[in-house]
């Protein structure tokens, strides 16, 4: 035998111990796809066999309607889409101003109530107690 045919044999052998692998690969690949389609199949069946019966109930009812009818309910539902837009609009505004507004409410009432008297002490100005962790005061 000679050199080249030696160098052509040994690299039909390497070209076929790569093949065989990925053919075994190929072939288990191809088999779980087939069991995933056939469980989707299996899923998708009775999906589809319901989607056909909405659909077959909205051409009846589509076709009980007239077009003034189903253009009074479009015009209904595009009202609706209106008004849910410029509530989520009016929320957005009132979530913004309520996160801007409340802490500074929250500030004067704290501030108010530091300043009233305490009816049980005696004292009639603001208290000289400051809040180191909640619910321990130091002070006078």
């Amino acid at each position: 035998m000679e050199s080249w045919q030696v160098a052509w044999l040994v690299l039909a052998a390497l070209l076929v111990g790569a093949a065989i692998p990925a053919l075994v690969q190929l072939s288990l690949a191809a088999r779980s796809a087939r069991v995933a389609v056939d469980r989707a199949s299996t899923r998708l069946e009775p999906l589809l066999g319901s989607l056909q019966g909405s659909a077959a109930r909205f051409e009846q009812v589509t076709s009980r309607l007239d077009g003034k009818r189903i253009d009074g309910l479009l015009e209904a539902v595009e009202s609706l889409s209106r008004i849910a837009v410029e509530l989520r609009e009016t929320t957005r505004l009132a979530s913004a101003l309520g996160a801007a507004v409340g802490p500074a409410v929250g500030a004067a009432v704290r501030a108010w109530r530091a300043s009233s008297p305490d009816p049980g002490d005696g004292r009639s100005g603001p208290e000289e107690r400051f809040e180191v962790e909640p619910g321990k005061e130091v002070g006078p």
